[in-house]
């Protein structure tokens, strides 16, 4: 049976989940506080441990590629990197708002249309509409909270999850993810029919352009 470790660092936490034998075997999560950077290879190597899985082992590495913090999802793409090209690992990297919809999609089974709302940073967030099959019914976009709240206010049908509290939402359409983003990425890849990559050249999905300027003559 395939193992597969996921780890993800595009949002504000940084979270290790290893599959093992059928299940989840190891979760955790870590606020951050150091760095993405400092604190994943760390947390790989203890959860890896306490699964008694070393890295040769691992058959897929799973990891979601954005949107969210530029420096984050390099952090997660370039460890993915190694890890492929060291162990011959396959990768599987969905979209950060489809791993949220379809964990949203298993919480709230009925529900027809899903709005997924990712923290920007910027006053706004990252969006994507799915229905209940994951058909994307809109293009991965960034949204103010005027514009999502305009959406929500138009289709009664729309429920939403986020990766933060939206007290000026309606509650009772905000579906909350109540596992940490890689344990979710595990339960997407297991439901899911994958279409796994054996390439380790992975590409990140951004939104917005990284904060920087470029330096004049």
């Amino acid at each position: 049976m395939q193992s597969c470790l996921a780890f993800d660092t595009a949002g504000r936490v940084c979270s290790v989940a290893v599959f093992k034998g059928g299940r989840v075997f190891v979760e955790q999560s870590d606020p951050g506080l150091n760095g993405h950077a400092v604190c994943l290879v760390p947390m790989i190597q203890k959860v890896l441990h306490k699964a008694n899985l070393t890295c040769d082992e691992i058959s897929i590495i799973a990891v979601p590629r954005g949107p969210g913090s530029f420096t984050g999802i390099r952090v997660s793409i370039a460890t993915a990197q190694g890890l492929i090209l060291a162990t011959k690992a396959k990768a599987f990297t969905p979209t950060s708002l489809e791993v949220y919809a379809y964990t949203a999609l298993q919480a709230k089974p009925h529900c027809q249309k899903i709005l997924v709302l990712l923290d920007n940073k910027r006053s706004g967030f990252y969006s994507q509409i799915f229905d209940e099959k994951m058909t994307p019914l809109s293009k991965g976009e960034i949204l103010s909270v005027e514009q999502a709240w305009d959406l929500l206010q138009k289709d009664p049908k729309l429920s939403f999850v986020s990766d933060v509290m939206l007290p000026e939402m309606d509650q009772d359409r905000m579906i909350l993810l109540d596992s940490s983003v890689a344990e979710a990425t595990l339960a997407y890849w297991q439901t899911q029919p994958p279409q796994l990559q054996g390439e380790t050249v992975l590409r990140p999905f951004y939104l917005h352009n990284p904060q920087f300027s470029k330096c004049r003559d």
